[in-house]
């Protein structure tokens, strides 16, 4: 995931001497009180595109990313807490161009961390960068992309965040089966109650893009399955052409059961895999990655494929493995549901599934996620090990500049708004920091800040149409805008209703 800029950024350090904000700079900024602080929650599934937006408003010549994580970095690093910190290189809501600023996002539980905690002003923990021992340099001190940390920080502090994201409207987070557990890391000890809602102040952000993927050795067994001439393929095609596709139904008995693993039923992934392309498909094991409840995108995946909570006492009930989060994935079996805090994790969980020979497993995540992010090649360390399928014959794709079709256009219909919120009756948030919040909100959905993220995460998002809506109807946009620029909606607030046109 190189940032197109990075160039120009190398070029400004050697020209002015910029430096990039170490946690000594920061402390002397914070002690001399010209530090600026935010701190942002929730939507894990927008990490990236949230990590792509600050580098684009920061000058990246000052540019530190922070993971939070211990030496030496891993795969492990990064899942609960990120943070940006540099000089704003144009002004930012009332933040003048210039201003040190540490922009923090906690993707820990997800999208419930973005709406109820920040209804009710409760303090959760933040990654804490200091200048001792608890922030360490790692072999990249240079920032180089949004993926690569520069420091890793072992230290959290609890602080109420100043505002929040999540990927569905917070009311649709506030009741089954999105509540939190009662117990953390026990499923089905309960859920939390729901919290009264009135003192946020909610409004749309970006369309988020969720797609279901499966490991690489079930791909290629799909693709085995699907493609007569992949039928002798020995590694994953990796043209949209031959991206194979799973029903809607399928994948629908896949999160809520009903499918069975056995040689006498053949009701399992023998419904979709043919036993030519794998004579043990009969019996293979369910590996399901997903999310825990008060995730936006668990949220997305329950609306999609089980009706939940639209649906009332008649929706389906997602599945969930009682007593524990992380069970090994499995070749042969039934169902081993593996539930993860963060979209970080479910990723590790299907590169697990597709370390072991042999194993199938799904997962819904948030389309900004790719494979082989950072130009790694396809078998390469770097590989995700997972790829994305079509959803009843449906490209996930924001936009084919092919076919002209997408998710933009009503061709995908997997899609969700997301909305940012923040607490009216927070003393915290003051004018200034109130600025720039709205401004993030309000510049980082347009179709001109979409199209300069990373490549790497744009097919996961979409700029809505009240972003837009200034620019004029469709047809007048201009070409660069059309690609991100989405046609269709539900009704504002509303997850339940249909996605329509609205433009």
């Amino acid at each position: 995931m190189k940032l197109r800029l990075l160039a120009i950024a190398a070029a400004l350090v050697a020209a002015s001497g910029a430096h990039a904000l170490t946690p000594a700079q920061i402390a002397a900024s914070r002690t001399a009180g010209t530090l600026k602080e935010v701190t942002f929650s929730g939507a894990s599934a927008l990490r990236l595109t949230f990590g792509a937006y600050a580098a684009e408003i920061c000058d990246t010549a000052t540019l530190h990313v922070y993971f939070n994580g211990a030496l030496p970095v891993d795969n492990t690093d990064g899942v609960n807490h990120r943070a940006y910190a540099c000089k704003l290189k144009a002004a930012a809501g009332n933040y003048a161009a210039g201003t040190d600023v540490v922009i923090y996002k906690r993707d820990q539980s997800g999208s419930t961390a973005g709406a109820n905690p920040i209804a009710t002003n409760s303090a959760m923990a933040h990654m804490k960068i200091v200048d001792d021992a608890t922030c360490a340099v790692t072999p990249n001190p240079a920032f180089s992309d949004i993926l690569v940390p520069n420091y890793l920080c072992s230290g959290t502090e609890n602080r109420v965040s100043d505002a929040g994201i999540s990927d569905v409207e917070p009311a649709v987070l506030n009741v089954a089966p999105n509540l939190t557990d009662n117990t953390p890391g026990n499923p089905g000890s309960g859920s939390v109650a729901s919290v009264d809602l009135s003192n946020l102040v909610t409004n749309s952000f970006v369309q988020a893009i969720f797609g279901v993927a499966v490991n690489k050795q079930a791909y290629l067994a799909l693709q085995k399955t699907q493609f007569p001439a992949l039928a002798s393929a020995t590694t994953v095609d990796e043209s949209d052409a031959f991206r194979p596709s799973l029903p809607t139904t399928f994948i629908r008995g896949f999160l809520t059961g009903g499918l069975s693993a056995s040689n006498t039923t053949k009701r399992g992934w023998g419904l979709v895999i043919s036993e030519a392309a794998d004579a043990a498909v009969n019996t293979k094991a369910f590996n399901i990655c997903r999310r825990q409840p008060g995730s936006g995108t668990q949220a997305a995946s329950n609306l999609y494929f089980a009706n939940s909570p639209c649906g009332g006492g008649a929706a389906a009930s997602p599945l969930r493995q009682a007593g524990t989060t992380s069970p090994a994935p499995a070749v042969t079996g039934s169902y081993i549901v593996n539930e993860q805090s963060g979209s970080g994790g479910v990723l590790n969980c299907l590169k697990a599934v597709d370390a072991l020979t042999g194993a199938y497993g799904l997962a819904v995540i948030g389309r900004e996620n790719n494979p082989l992010a950072n130009g790694a090649l396809p078998g390469s360390a770097g590989d995700g090990g997972y790829r994305y399928v079509k959803i009843d014959g449906m490209q996930p794709v924001r936009y084919d500049a092919a076919t002209g079709k997408g998710a933009v256009t009503g061709d995908y219909d997997f899609v969700y708004e997301s909305t940012l919120q923040y607490n009216s009756t927070n003393a915290a948030v003051d004018a200034d920091k109130l600025s720039f919040i709205n401004a993030v909100r309000v510049n980082a959905p347009k179709p001109a800040s979409l199209r300069v993220l990373d490549v790497d995460v744009q097919q996961g998002v979409a700029s809505p149409s009240g972003a837009w809506a200034a620019l004029g109807q469709y047809p007048a946009l201009n070409a660069n805008d059309k690609p991100f620029a989405s046609r269709v909606a539900r009704l504002a607030g509303q997850s339940c209703t249909t996605l329509k046109y609205v433009r």
